[in-house]
């Protein structure tokens, strides 16, 4: 039984039920591996009110495949491995929260 004040529900997937299971892969529009668990967080409709409606959602999106397509134009004809290696300390940094080389250090 699940506690009622409970916030966020964890389910181990191997242990859901054939129609639980079937709910959550169509919800998630992939099949499960039974090494996974599903995390499921009660929130208030004032939160999930605020996230962006499905246009906005678009609009974001379409912007940032618009700015990828202008920084891959920019590195056109860097090498693969130099791009990686890029993208690979940039992750990091995030991770790290450290200043990262500019990209302009790899496109001039």
């Amino acid at each position: 039984m699940i506690d009622s004040n409970q916030r966020i529900l964890v389910f181990r997937s191997q242990d859901l039920s054939t129609p639980q299971r079937q709910a959550v892969e169509i919800l998630l529009g992939r099949t499960l591996t039974d090494d996974e668990a599903i995390y499921i967080q009660i929130a208030k409709h004032e939160i999930a009110k605020s996230a962006p409606s499905a246009e906005d959602r678009n609009r974001i999106l379409d912007a940032m495949q618009a700015r990828a397509e202008v920084l891959a134009q920019r590195v056109a004809n860097v090498p693969q491995a130099e791009v990686d290696a890029v993208l690979a300390e940039a992750l990091e940094a995030a991770r790290r929260s450290r200043p990262l080389m500019a990209l302009s250090d790899i496109t001039e």
